[in-house]
């Protein structure tokens, strides 16, 4: 991406020097992102301070307890975005066109993200995942435990394409396999092992995590391209998973 943007751009890496405007640009946008981590930041950085010096700042300057989400970040954004504009000393017009080459390039983005979105609104709507549950957690206890302990793991990885929040998978499965882990003979860590690594490697890959599709997209990447690369480091990470849930059996691991 970067290769083509320099071609896009005209640029030579021997001849180009950053100019005393473009570093005030590049030092605006440096303290805006210190804003960011400050606001998100901002009840566990005070209650630090009031812990270390005794200064209860979110009482001093009348601060709210929560902080910053989407709304007060899109602001920080929009004002950074308008204050190197102005550093830059860019007319209206190329401003302008600077914008909407920046919401082009996320327009494809949010898009997938939405159709990403809407698979996993589709299946918990459908009550698609319980039905799946129910019928792989039945096959599950036929098995030998330590088949079981690597079947509950492909469970976590198919359930990890509908939601690929972690969170989000440990209350729908977890209810439900650790009492199985019980009655098929391997403890309850073991099941939870089992969970992790197969709630984990996949959002590598997944179209339906948000995070994935967002950084390929950034980076210019075809998913087709991305998952030909990443499918060798899976299969290798997925053999060394089902080698890692074999010991814990035949130690009885607590």
């Amino acid at each position: 991406f970067d290769i083509e943007k320099r071609k896009e751009l005209k640029l030579n890496k021997e001849e180009t020097k950053m100019t005393r405007r473009q570093k005030w640009v590049l030092l605006a946008f440096g303290l805006g992102m210190v804003g960011l981590v400050i606001g998100v930041l901002k009840p566990q950085i005070c209650e630090m301070i009031k812990g270390m010096w005794g200064v209860d700042l979110m009482e001093i300057l009348h601060l709210e307890a929560e902080g910053w989400y989407i709304t007060e970040i899109a602001a920080l954004f929009l004002g950074v975005g308008f204050l190197c504009g102005f550093l830059g000393k860019m007319n209206m017009q190329k401003f302008t066109d600077a914008f909407f080459d920046g919401v082009r390039g996320m327009a494809e983005i949010a898009m997938l993200l939405c159709f990403a979105q809407a698979i996993v609104i589709i299946a918990n709507n459908g009550h698609i995942l319980d039905t799946m549950l129910n019928w792989m957690s039945a096959a599950i206890k036929h098995l030998h435990p330590v088949c079981a302990s690597w079947a509950a793991m492909m469970l976590q990885t198919v359930i990890d394409f509908f939601i690929p929040s972690g969170s989000g998978k440990a209350v729908l499965t977890m209810p439900i396999l650790a009492p199985l882990a019980d009655l098929i003979g391997i403890t309850r860590q073991t099941m939870v092992l089992a969970f992790q690594l197969g709630g984990s490697w996949m959002n590598m890959v997944i179209p339906t995590d948000p995070v994935t599709i967002a950084a390929i997209g950034f980076a210019r990447i075809a998913y087709p391209k991305w998952l030909k690369w990443m499918l060798p480091l899976l299969i290798v990470m997925y053999l060394l998973s089902f080698l890692l849930l074999v010991p814990p059996y035949f130690m009885k691991w607590q």
